[in-house]
């Protein structure tokens, strides 16, 4: 817009003097240039002229069609994507939402320190029902469990439910053994086994995730 207000100022400067719409003088020719250039955007208002004048208000128009059209599209496609999404794609969405979670689980605690009105369930079951039911906003649980569980609701519902790829409050799995355990070493040693590519091919691990809980890191 600086360009062309100044483009179009200096083109109207040396158009012959019946055809001069704006000041003369830089300030006031710029500061009306501005408000044609808002106007010429929106609206086919053009004064009559010829040549370069003409010219640069038709561009100008042409290119505020385009800008139009291109953020009328960029709304629809926010509005439609919220649509299908929901009005929750973060863990900043949770404040004040209704969200399930198993009373005695870590994301309970978590869920209550961010401010989300949690609503404590029994099992993870439960937690499902209510969220297919829509007595809660949305279900927090361990992402691995929830990927596979929402793939088998999927298919028995109609519209089912959504794993959102957010991952918050990380935490690891873990195989608890007694102090000096004879098996630790050997139980180390099958999991780096089962992470171990064999050849060429994936790892059993990375096959087993792929196969069960896809899209995870």
């Amino acid at each position: 817009m600086f360009c062309v207000i100044h483009l179009r100022w200096w083109a109207d400067k040396w158009s012959p003097k019946a055809s001069q719409i704006f000041p003369q003088t830089y300030w006031h020719g710029l500061y009306d240039t501005f408000w044609w250039s808002i106007t010429m955007l929106l609206t086919w208002e053009a004064p009559k002229n010829r040549g370069l004048a003409r010219l640069i208000d038709l561009s100008w128009h042409l290119i505020g069609l385009i800008a139009l059209g291109i953020l009328t599209g960029i709304v629809a496609a926010s509005l439609t994507i919220q649509a299908i999404g929901g009005a929750i794609n973060s863990e900043k969405d949770l404040l004040g939402k209704r969200v399930a979670a198993v009373a005695t689980d870590a994301p309970r605690e978590y869920l209550e320190n961010i401010g989300a009105r949690v609503i404590p369930v029994d099992n993870l079951s439960q937690g499902i029902d209510m969220l297919l039911k829509e007595d809660v906003d949305a279900l927090v649980h361990d992402g691995p469990r929830l990927l596979y569980l929402a793939r088998q609701i999927n298919r028995q519902h109609n519209p089912g439910v959504l794993v959102l790829p957010a991952i918050f409050n990380h935490q690891n799995y873990g195989i608890i053994l007694p102090n000096n355990s004879q098996y630790l070493e050997k139980i180390n040693l099958a999991l780096l086994k089962l992470r171990e590519p064999e050849g060429l091919e994936k790892s059993f691990h990375q096959k087993l995730k792929e196969k069960w809980i896809p899209q995870t890191n």
